[in-house]
């Protein structure tokens, strides 16, 4: 009988192998936003250059652009992974700050508190845009109060945690998913008791709106809101995402208890980086 090629370890490596299953240390010690590449997940405008502009699929696709990519799709910025207009997402928390752009370009440059704004607009660094939300410099970079939504996708959770941030137009869409979020309750047994917002699942979807200087898509427009909630992660059609949301979940707590600042975006490695003024009324 040939005796099958197995490997065998030595009283040695035995011990090794012990004690670097034993060790808490991750290599991740010290890690910031500033270290990371932060995947985002945004809405294809059609001014983004991410979108997909070939006329025939057959023809090579130019560095940056997505495939299948449209105006008012979503998609991840890092991956380049396209979802359709309509998707689900669990919406892990949420954060509002002060988001500082450095041209016109959409280049991120960096995000303040409410505070450091106002000492900022004080020394006449920024200065308050007239009819528009926002605040400008005399280097053309823009600043807006945005808050961002952490989003873990329960269809593709290979996605992880997706920042959406909105700014301008979007706010008021975003303040509404909060309220209805915080007034939410589930059913456990018998008992009926407020929901965490992992627990809640929606489905947002983009609408088109237009003004004088162009047409963009949002989470809603001036008529209506594309959030709908559409159930919790108890029930059964979620549950072969749970393992996955678990993980993120204990990765959200991590990253506030560590205070990281999670929404500090760069421009993406293609390039893809969306108009400041999109949203704009």
């Amino acid at each position: 009988m040939e005796e099958k090629n197995l490997t065998r370890r030595t009283p040695t490596e035995i011990e090794a192998q012990k004690a670097l299953l034993a060790t808490d240390f991750t290599g991740y010690e010290g890690m910031t936003s500033d270290m990371l590449n932060v995947p985002f997940l945004k809405i294809a405008q059609t001014n983004s250059l991410a979108i997909d502009n070939r006329d025939d699929p057959n023809d090579s696709l130019d560095p940056g652009r997505i495939a299948g990519l449209r105006p008012g799709m979503f998609y991840n910025t890092q991956s380049g992974r396209s979802f359709k207009k309509e998707i689900r997402v669990i919406a892990l928390f949420a954060k509002s700050s002060y988001l500082y752009y450095g041209d016109g370009l959409g280049n991120f440059k960096g995000e303040f508190s409410e505070s450091q704004i106002a000492e900022m607009e004080k020394k006449g660094t920024l200065i308050r845009n007239e009819g528009a939300p926002g605040w400008h410099d005399k280097e053309k970079g823009k600043a807006f109060f945005a808050i961002t939504f952490y989003c873990f996708l329960p269809d593709f959770p290979e996605e992880g945690i997706l920042p959406l941030v909105a700014k301008s137009t979007a706010l008021k869409h975003a303040k509404n998913w909060n309220s209805l979020s915080n007034g939410m309750t589930i059913k456990v047994g018998k008992e009926i008791r407020k929901a965490a917002r992992f627990q809640l699942v929606w489905k947002i979807k983009t609408l088109a709106d237009e003004n004088d200087s162009g047409k963009w898509h949002n989470i809603g427009n001036k008529t209506g809101s594309g959030i709908e909630f559409v159930g919790n992660v108890f029930e059964p059609n979620f549950s072969s995402c749970l393992p996955a949301l678990a993980d993120a979940v204990r990765l959200v707590e991590t990253m506030k208890d560590k205070q990281l600042n999670y929404a500090s975006e760069t421009k993406d490695e293609s390039g893809i980086a969306d108009d400041v003024n999109q949203f704009e009324d």
